[in-house]
């Protein structure tokens, strides 16, 4: 198979690989919707003093056309008023809604509600927690969830802490611990009842393992301490998510590894690929004149050790090896030159884009070799009567031959 065709197999390849990532995510990935409005609140928990209101407000902003908006709640009307419960907003209008949370004497207690947004078919559902304590608190409570976090498992066992503190000092005080796990929407999980004797501190741990069949949601773990008129409250928000959804989307993190695993190492492979086959024509021109420049390494080396080991004294073997670095270093030179106009030559027939004229030419420079003639007659290799007959001249003259290796290093 060409090479060329290989190309081309893997680029299809690649291809293929991209449709089926994309029609993976496209259909069997779970889209979030994107709604049209937004809101800033996505949880509401309020805390209060029985007979002192408090107002809330959150934000709602239409993203797209013109709409009108519905705004609900269900389980405690009668402890929340709001500003409007019907609105239309134009396309970017914002609108501020007033939440006034009114509760009586004799409500403490912790409530849970939910409050719906409604538009053109689309709804969010902002939970509302409202904990109302007695105007005086003598014990206070704080829950805390195990395993760490704020989401769990259908069949998850969820142990919840919970501290007692005698804030008023009452000493040694019998205290009803009301304990409850319920949902947003009215439903109650876990209710429990019990005295407690209190003395300062005390701490206590409940577990619950959820249900199988646990629906999937935000659910609330309350708990209310009672002793006297003193009515205290705490609570630790969770989610329930559904265990197949978890595996699915743990499968499918899986999945998208491994494509993305395929996909960087098919991408290394063409890079590399590219990388060694992008020009072969040109690596063969660097080719040949890798091997001349080698050959003329060779032969300098060669021929001059030969007459290297005919030189008597350290001074003509000194002089000889500066010689010959200079000259080695001439020859290289002229060689680069030469190389420098077939490249130009092989970038300008490469320009027209004919690679049978291409593929002639290297074969012509190829037989040809380099012509180093004029290159080695300019630069000839210096024999033991030339070193002698130079050292000769200068010490006639009356020249210190110390400076000699300064005058033929800059021939």
């Amino acid at each position: 198979m060409r090479r060329d065709n290989k190309w081309k197999y893997l680029i299809i390849f690649l291809i293929v690989i991209l449709i089926i990532i994309g029609v993976y995510f496209k259909y069997f990935q779970t889209k979030e919707i994107i709604a049209d409005f937004e809101v800033d609140t996505i949880f509401l928990k309020v805390s209060l003093i029985e007979n002192k209101d408090q107002i809330r407000t959150i934000k709602i902003t239409n993203n797209n056309q013109a709409k009108s908006f519905s705004i609900s709640s269900k389980s405690f009307s009668d402890k929340l008023s709001l500003s409007e419960d019907h609105f239309s907003l134009s396309p970017n209008e914002v609108k501020f809604l007033e939440i006034e949370f009114n509760p009586a004497d004799g409500s403490a207690g912790a409530y849970l509600d939910e409050l719906k947004i409604a538009s053109n078919g689309y709804s969010k559902r902002i939970p509302i927690l409202m904990e109302i304590q007695s105007q005086e608190i003598f014990f206070d409570s704080n829950i805390n969830l195990f395993p760490k976090g704020d989401s769990f498992v259908q069949g998850e066992t969820i142990t919840s802490e919970i501290r007692i503190a005698d804030i008023a000092n009452m000493g040694e005080k019998s205290v009803k611990l009301n304990y409850f796990i319920k949902d947003f929407k009215g439903n109650t999980l876990v209710s429990e009842s019990e005295d407690l004797i209190v003395d300062k501190n005390l701490e206590i741990s409940k577990s619950l393992q959820l249900p199988e069949d646990i629906n999937p949601g935000n659910y609330l773990v309350g708990v209310v301490l009672i002793q006297g008129n003193s009515v205290g409250t705490s609570s630790a928000f969770f989610i329930v998510t559904d265990k197949k959804i978890e595996v699915l989307n743990t499968d499918n993190d899986l999945i998208l590894i491994l494509m993305i695993a395929i996909f960087f190492f098919l991408f290394v492979a063409l890079f590399t690929y590219s990388i060694f086959t992008r020009d072969k024509l040109l690596r063969e021109l660097q080719s040949q004149y890798h091997r001349e420049l080698r050959r003329q390494r060779e032969f300098i080396n060669e021929k001059s050790k030969l007459t290297y080991g005919r030189l008597k004294d350290s001074q003509e073997k000194k002089i000889y090896k500066l010689e010959i670095e200079r000259i080695k270093k001439k020859r290289i030179e002229g060689i680069k030159e030469i190389y420098k106009k077939r490249v130009k030559k092989f970038n300008k027939i490469k320009s027209g884009k004919n690679k049978k004229k291409l593929i002639n030419q290297l074969k012509i420079w190829k037989s040809k070799g380099y012509d180093t003639k004029v290159i080695e007659n300019k630069f000839k290799m210096p024999n033991v009567r030339d070193v002698r007959r130079q050292v000769k001249k200068w010490k006639s003259k009356g020249y210190d031959t110390s400076v000699l290796n300064k005058k033929i290093s800059k021939k």
